[in-house]
């Protein structure tokens, strides 16, 4: 009788584990939810929050289709409206009364973010290579490291690849990029965008960014 209990526990137990690793599975990726809304706020441009749940809805289950999984306890108006809070408290979004409606709209922090998402997903798109290198070389003053490490970091964050100390390579169009962190950062001739043909050796490269 007592090794029945035993096995029965033992059951129990492993049952308990799968179930709690399942619900780890099927969590949506850190701040998808909050994508999805800057998405859909960004392509309308100004969006009524009684609209922002099933537009986002979608793209989650645009999401597990394509994973094939279940995220139904995501699509729900609490965490949307959650969300909605978080984006406000971090001044990516206004929301306002526009003729008897409660609405939203992109601030300018928002659509830099925006950005950076979209750039960051289109890493993972196979994409035609003109066999041009897009070099991005900064020159910044020693006692303005946190602004150098910043941009170090983006870099890494973008996709690009360190060829020097401050000399980061991409293969493709980033032009946007480099405006943005111009912006970001408040550079201007620190920053410097080269288009070039050629890099000596650059075979490494090639390969770091599975080229032809």
């Amino acid at each position: 009788m007592k090794k029945k209990n035993g096995m029965e526990k033992e059951k129990g137990a492993k049952r308990k584990g799968e179930n709690k690793n399942r619900e780890k599975k099927l969590r949506l990726p850190y701040g998808f939810l909050g994508k999805a809304v800057l998405g859909v706020v960004g392509f309308t441009g100004v969006l009524m929050l009684a609209l922002a749940a099933p537009k986002a809805f979608e793209i989650i289950k645009l999401f597990e289709k394509r994973r094939g999984d279940d995220f139904r306890r995501y699509r729900s108006p609490v965490y949307l409206r959650k969300e909605i809070e978080k984006l406000r408290r971090k001044k990516m979004i206004i929301v306002f009364e526009r003729r008897g409606e409660t609405v939203m709209k992109l601030t300018e922090k928002g659509r830099r973010e925006l950005f950076r998402y979209q750039f960051k997903e289109r890493r993972l798109e196979k994409r035609h290579w003109d066999k041009n290198w897009r070099i991005v070389i900064f020159d910044i003053e020693e006692d303005k490291h946190g602004i150098r490490d910043g941009i170090r970091e983006e870099m890494r964050s973008f996709g690009f690849e360190k060829l020097q100390a401050s000399v980061w390579v991409y293969p493709y169009e980033c032009e946007a990029v480099v405006a943005l962190l111009k912006t970001e950062y408040g550079l201007g001739k620190e920053l410097v965008y080269i288009v070039a043909g050629d890099i000596e050796n650059d075979e490494w490269l090639r390969k770091k960014f599975h080229l032809n």
